[in-house]
């Protein structure tokens, strides 16, 4: 599987390499995210994510992109000593992610972008108590789908900042016990991200 991942990435990044038009550059930023499932709520869990991009427009306002970048995502619950709650729980995952994204450009000023991604899980761990992480139980799965939609402001020629939204289409855990609720088949990734793209 994990071949068939890289394959996939390789594929893909060439298709768009050899087009005419493409462009590409870098991109980087911050994430906030939390998991629903996992009984602690709010965008708590600070990360980042780095990478590169590449995108070719098919017409004038329409194009396809991808991206190749590490990215952070979890939870985090911080004690509240004033109301004696001494709970601290913190989930970190990383994963190298590659969105598959259709492009629709407004106007010279505003363009946005939406699509699913594939992300491999290389780490995770989960602190229960403050002392540091250990192997996150029950398992994560390697793999991740999630969904993805942005909207971008082009700052000048080279620089635009983008605001995004993931939400996993597949659970990326079962539920402690392999519970399941109706349809919360387990728990998801959610995620806003803030972050810059600079193009070549």
């Amino acid at each position: 599987m994990k071949r068939f991942v890289i394959i996939i990435f390789v594929a893909a990044w060439s298709q768009l390499l050899f087009a005419q038009q493409f462009k590409g550059g870098l991109t980087g930023g911050l994430i906030v995210s939390q998991v629903d499932g996992d009984n602690w709520g709010g965008y708590n869990k600070p990360g980042v994510n780095f990478g590169g991009f590449v995108y070719v427009m098919f017409k004038k306002n329409v194009g396809f992109g991808t991206e190749l970048k590490y990215i952070q995502k979890g939870s985090f619950k911080a004690p509240n000593y004033e109301k004696g709650d001494y709970t601290y729980y913190k989930m970190r995952l990383s994963y190298i992610e590659m969105p598959f994204l259709a492009k629709y450009v407004l106007n010279e000023k505003l363009n946005f972008d939406a699509g699913l991604g594939i992300s491999y899980l290389f780490k995770a761990t989960e602190d229960k108590d403050g002392n540091g992480g250990i192997e996150a139980a029950p398992p994560f799965f390697k793999y991740e789908i999630p969904f993805i939609c942005s909207v971008h402001y082009q700052m000048s020629e080279k620089v635009e900042v983008f605001l995004r939204f993931s939400y996993s289409v597949l659970p990326i855990r079962n539920h402690p016990g392999d519970h399941t609720y109706f349809l919360d088949r387990g728990q998801c990734n959610k995620l806003l991200n803030l972050s810059f793209n600079y193009t070549f």
